[in-house]
């Protein structure tokens, strides 16, 4: 059915750093857009019942970690982007764009595949400066709402 796609990010670095040795696990609800992409992809690829999104065209298992640098450097090209690019400032870009539209940072995090706030906090913090005045505002609110009546309605 589509509706959440589930991912384990293959950085060993990322599975050592857990206490529990495990690697992080990436589960996210996907909207109606997305769903109907999966599934017209999950028809192409012949219904399949499991296995890989994107397996190896030569293998059938798991591309290799730098199997997208050839397809990257003709993206670049046809898109006129810089070839300095790095792929990997697309997830910059994906956490950037997030957090500074006000997406909560531990959302962010588990997006990422982080169990933790305090890499996004530290690396990307700045880009949600407002954010604090806002959570004072509805602070505010709370507190207006819920103050004493006015004296005379004591009596």
């Amino acid at each position: 059915t589509f509706g959440r796609l589930k991912k384990i990010p293959c950085k060993s670095k990322v599975a050592l750093r857990r206490p529990d040795g495990k690697p992080a696990l990436v589960d996210m609800k996907l909207n109606s857009v997305i769903a109907d992409v999966m599934g017209k992809w999950w028809e192409q690829q012949g219904k399949p019942e499991s296995g890989l999104v994107f397996p190896s065209a030569k293998t059938g298992k798991a591309m290799d970690k730098n199997a997208h640098q050839k397809p990257w450097e003709r993206v670049k090209k046809l898109a006129g982007l810089d070839q300095s690019m790095n792929f990997y400032s697309l997830r910059h870009n994906f956490i950037s764009a997030l957090v500074a539209q006000g997406v909560p940072m531990f959302v962010v995090a588990k997006l990422a595949g982080h169990k933790g706030v305090s890499m996004i906090e530290q690396h990307y913090g700045h880009l949600c400066p407002e954010q604090a005045a806002q959570a004072v505002d509805i602070l505010a609110a709370a507190v207006q709402f819920n103050s004493p009546p006015p004296k005379e309605a004591r009596a």
